[in-house]
């Protein structure tokens, strides 16, 4: 939009209306018209930077080539060759528009690159030109510090960024909550401008070094996926070959994460490349930093502290009023120069005028002063600004520090979702939260994201464990435990409230935790992926109100909870994927309120679970591959409020159920795979509400179920590769509502059903591979409402009958491989709404009927090996709208009619291995959408139509083995969007044309085998995205 602003001198559409008008005419496609007021190379940058699908957008590097190369252009022809109007555009041209262009995106390109970091990572920018480091609020990935109070760090930067100049690495050391991940931010945010990349990560786990790797690959827009540590590392280094980076590691607990990140040995300077990383101890660092790399972190000093401290409690650099400065002073200095301890104890008592409380707080900082760890130091300055807080605020407090920091939640939690969580009603802990940030004890960034500092998330879980014996004593809607990789020993027994309880991917986890008969309020509990669990503890009897039970793949467990009668509330209940299980405890008909039971893939269970008939509210029930459940119990016949049944891949199950019909609820039943199943029980005439039946791939199945006629809502029914059926029952024409009918791969069935044409709601129809089905029925032309039909390698299909015309609905038609069809049907002109066409392989066709220029819909048209045909389609040119057509392997095909000109939405043109082509098709210069042209093994094509140079589109061009080429096409310098070209094997082809250095987007360049090219193409040092380069046995080559 600013660069339409420029051009045109006027706001966009006009300039009328306000944002959101802007926003809707945006979204309908509407653009400025920028046709009159510059050059159509311009226009169409411009425009493709406008695509509402960002990954369809050129990126800042393919802009800047772009600009660079119109302004080339520029000098080289006069203005009015380029379309503009001279008196009206002088005065934009004047000031440079092309320099300011190139500059403004070259800008915007390095901040782009300065973006490239961890989703995970927190990165500081100073805003105005690297100035004063205390203006360092500006945050561009990550959290944001905006009380960020860089007192005594100025200097220290100053100091390290010369340091740095000498060594490689730097290794921050000290104790927690000394101010060592602001000094590496602060730090890094003053020498970012040196470096192409940036990676700030602070949140490094044991174990997860592959992830992390993985994530620092993508960003940087180098790898979708690692598969292994050593691979990550290599791609690593590689990157840091071609890259000047700086990594800045925070918070490093052991040496075995920079072995897993960065390998083992000390960090390499390799171009530039700097290492920054933070820890508390110096053998986590020592392998990877020189000694002469450490610089130990020294508390601040009583002028530096005062400063800090009189920032958070007065909002100045000194106390304001002489009535405290004596007892400023030695609170001052019992916090010890800590910036964490002076930054928690100026919030708390901001604002507070009276002498009392300051003097009681200093008190409380001198006996916290003695005994223990440097730790639980710390963790007694900190506690005195918790003891002061109130009930809610503690709570809140604990329930962040144990459940939703960043070690033991899933990624980042907004705050709105804390909220949530912890009560119905949001507006009742929202004053809460506020005041815990307030008091520094907390912190959420400009995206709503919460984190807590380490050390006041270590106090907050030692006060849990010291005095709230290690669990919540409190309202706690919910507990999470996610990807736990120790013990759990939080027990359970004071969480009488608790509703949620979520044990995730806890792999290490081989007992539930005790307490559990406490939990009287839970109403969900998961047990998702905890595969070493065993045996769970004894309390589900007490769990009354227990709603919701998931034990989903707990791979080890090898018996079900005892208690399980008294679940009166249960309603939905899955130990899926639990394989040891073998037998089921007796108690199910106790479950009176169950709704939904699943236990697919409990591959030991021999037999199903007794008291099945008194589930009378069961709705829906699976029991998918359990292949060693052979026979079904009796009491199906009182589920008589079962609404899907699924039971596929049951191998061992060679009869299904009686008393099938009085399931009278039954809407979806499905038994696939069940390949011993050779007769269905009588009783399918009751299922009156059935809407889907799948049978798909019963090869025992000989014959088809009675009583279909009765089954008058089926709207889906698939028997596919029921290979042993031979003949389907009368009853079809009562299945008005059928609107899926998939019987593909009936390998011996020979007759089609009747009654065809009264299932006048069809709209999907599969019969492909019924390889012995020679007709099609009668009344095929009854199918109005027929959206696709799938008629594939339907090998002894001559003819199709009349009626195709009649399926004006139709959208989707493949007959592809039917290799007996000789003559396409008739009818076709009516097929207005199709747009999707295949009749490739179909090798006997040799003429196709007319009525192509009617399919103005039609999108897709393949009709590869067709062998027989000799003569194109006429009517292509009313075929506005198609994006790929595909008709390689058409050996005998041998001109194109006119028409191409008129295929102005073509992506897709695929003509590779037509032999007997010799001209290629007139109008290519219209094609300008196409992105994909393929005319490889076309060997007697000798010469390319002019037109190419408007294909500025086109991301792949494929000319592999065009033995009779001898010239290259020309114009090949505005294929600005070209990804991969391919001109192997054209044996005749001397002279390349210029054009090579345009071509900034080429990934892959092939030209192998060319015998008589003598001379290398020019401008090959402009290719700065070419990543594959292949020019073998080009044996008249001399120089490169």
């Amino acid at each position: 939009m600013l660069c339409s602003e420029i051009i045109l001198g006027s706001k966009p559409f006009g300039g009328e209306g306000h944002l959101y008008s802007y926003q809707s005419k945006i979204e309908s496609g509407k653009r400025p018209d920028l046709s009159n007021a510059c050059s159509k190379e311009l226009k169409l940058l411009v425009e493709n930077c406008w695509t509402l699908d960002p990954l369809q957008r050129p990126t800042f590097l393919e802009i800047y080539s772009r600009l660079k190369l119109l302004k080339k252009k520029m000098h080289q022809r006069p203005l009015e060759g380029r379309g503009l109007k001279y008196e009206e555009n002088t005065s934009w041209m004047g000031i440079g528009i092309w320099q300011f262009f190139a500059t403004l995106i070259q800008g915007l390109w390095f901040l782009c690159q300065i973006r490239k970091i961890n989703l995970t990572t927190s990165l500081l920018l100073d805003q105005e030109n690297f100035g004063p480091l205390n203006q360092i609020i500006y945050k561009v990935n990550g959290k944001t510090n905006k009380n960020l109070k860089l007192i005594g760090v100025e200097e220290k930067v100053f100091e390290l960024e010369k340091k740095l100049q000498n060594v490689s690495s730097l290794g921050i050391i000290g104790m927690g909550g000394i101010g060592k991940s602001t000094l590496a931010k602060a730090l890094s945010n003053y020498i970012f401008h040196k470096f192409q990349v940036i990676c700030f990560i602070d949140d490094l786990k044991d174990g997860k070094c592959r992830l992390l790797l993985k994530n620092i690959l993508e960003d940087l827009h180098e790898q979708s996926q690692v598969y292994s540590l050593q691979e990550g590392r290599n791609m690593l280094k590689n990157l840091q070959k071609r890259k000047k980076i700086l990594i800045v590691l925070d918070d490093v607990r052991s040496n075995n994460q920079l072995n897993e990140l960065l390998g083992f040995g000390k960090f390499k300077d390799n171009d530039g490349n700097k290492l920054i990383a933070t820890s508390r101890i110096w053998s986590s660092l020592e392998q990877h930093i020189p000694m002469h790399g450490r610089v130990d972190m020294e508390k601040l000093d009583t002028t530096k502290s005062m400063e800090l401290f009189s920032m958070y409690a007065f909002s100045t650099n000194g106390a304001n009023s002489l009535y405290f400065k004596d007892v400023v002073e030695k609170i001052v200095k019992a916090c010890g120069g800590l910036p964490l301890s002076l930054e928690v104890m100026g919030t708390y008592l901001h604002g507070n005028q009276q002498l009392r409380i300051w003097e009681r707080t200093l008190h409380r900082l001198l006996q916290a002063r003695h005994d223990g760890s440097v730790d639980e130091k710390i963790w007694k300055t900190l506690r005195i600004s918790f003891d002061d807080l109130n009930s809610d605020e503690r709570n809140m407090f604990l329930d962040i520090a144990c459940f939703f920091c960043h070690d033991s939640y899933p990624g980042e939690i907004g705050e709105g979702k804390l909220l949530r969580i912890l009560s119905d009603d949001i507006e009742i802990p929202k004053n809460t939260l506020k005041n815990l940030q307030d008091k520094s004890l907390l912190v959420i960034d400009d995206n709503g994201q919460l984190h807590m500092h380490d050390q006041l998330r270590d106090m907050g879980r030692m006060l849990t464990e010291t005095e709230y014996k290690g669990s919540r004593d409190r309202e706690l809607c919910l507990a999470t435990f996610n990807d736990c990789n120790q013990k759990l020993t939080t027990n359970l027994y004071n969480m009488t409230s608790l509703v949620t309880l979520c044990l995730r991917n806890c792999s290490l986890l081989e007992e539930f935790p005790s307490g559990l008969k406490n939990l009287v309020s839970l109403e969900y509990l998961c047990l998702f992926k905890c595969k070493k669990l065993k045996n769970l503890s004894k309390g589900f009897g007490s769990l009354t109100c227990l709603k919701k039970l998931y034990m989903y793949e707990c791979e080890a467990l090898e018996e079900f909870p005892s208690g399980l009668e008294n679940l009166v509330s249960l309603e939905e209940l899955d130990f899926s994927k639990c394989r040891k299980l073998k037998n089921l405890p007796t108690g199910f008909g106790s479950l009176i309120c169950l709704k939904k039971l699943y236990m697919w893939e409990c591959e030991a269970l021999e037999e199903f679970p007794s008291g099945l008939e008194n589930l009378v509210s069961l709705e829906e029930l699976t029991f998918s591959k359990c292949r060693k459940l052979k026979n079904l119990p009796e009491g199906f016949r009182s589920l008589t409020c079962l609404k899907k049944l699924y039971m596929w891949e049951c191998e061992a199950l060679e009869e299904f159920s009686s008393r099938l019909e009085n399931l009278v609820s039954l809407e979806e039943l499905a038994f696939s795979l069940c390949k011993k199943l050779k007769t269905l029980i009588k009783g399918f005439g009751s299922l009156i509400c059935l809407k889907k039946l799948i049978m798909y791939e019963c090869e025992a199945l000989e014959e088809f179920p009675s009583g279909l006629k009765n089954l008058i809502s089926l709207e889906e029914l698939d028997f596919s590769k029921c290979r042993k059926l031979k003949n389907i029952p009368e009853g079809f024409q009562s299945l008005t509502c059928l609107k899926r009918l998939i019987m593909q791969e009936c390998e011996i069935l020979k007759k089609f059903p009747s009654g065809l044409e009264n299932l006048v709601s069809l709209e999907y129809l599969a019969f492909s591979k019924c390889r012995k089905l020679k007709n099609l029925p009668e009344g095929f032309g009854s199918l109005t409402c027929l959206k696709k039909l799938n008629m594939q390698e339907c090998e002894e299909i001559k003819n199709l009958r009349e009626g195709f015309g009649s399926l004006t609905c139709l959208k989707k038609l493949n007959m592809r491989e039917c290799e007996a069809l000789e003559e396409f049907p008739s009818g076709l002109d009516n097929l207005a709404s199709l747009k999707y066409l295949d009749f490739s392989k179909c090798r006997k066709l040799k003429n196709l009927q007319e009525g192509f220029g009617s399919l103005t819909c039609l999108k897709k048209l393949f009709m590869s090996e067709c062998e027989a045909l000799e003569e194109f389609p006429g009517g292509l040119e009313n075929l506005v709208l198609l994006k790929e057509l595909a008709f390689s392997k058409c050996r005998k095909l041998k001109n194109l009619r006119e028409g191409f000109g008129s295929l102005t939405c073509l992506k897709k043109l695929d003509m590779k291995e037509c032999e007997a082509l010799e001209e290629f098709p007139s109008g290519l210069e219209n094609l300008v959408l196409l992105e994909e042209l393929n005319f490889s093994k076309c060997k007697k094509l000798t010469n390319l139509r002019e037109g190419f140079q408007s294909l500025t589109c086109l991301k792949k061009l494929i000319m592999q083995e065009c033995e009779a080429l001898e010239e290259f096409p020309s114009g090949l310098e505005n294929f600005i969007s070209l990804e991969e070209l391919d001109f192997s094997k054209c044996k005749k082809l001397k002279n390349l044309r210029e054009g090579f250095g345009s071509l900034t987007c080429l990934k892959k360049l092939n030209m192998w085998e060319c015998g008589t090219l003598e001379e290398f193409p020019s401008g090959l040092e402009n290719l700065v995205s070419l990543e594959e380069l292949a020019f073998s046995k080009c044996k008249k080559f001399k120089n490169l």
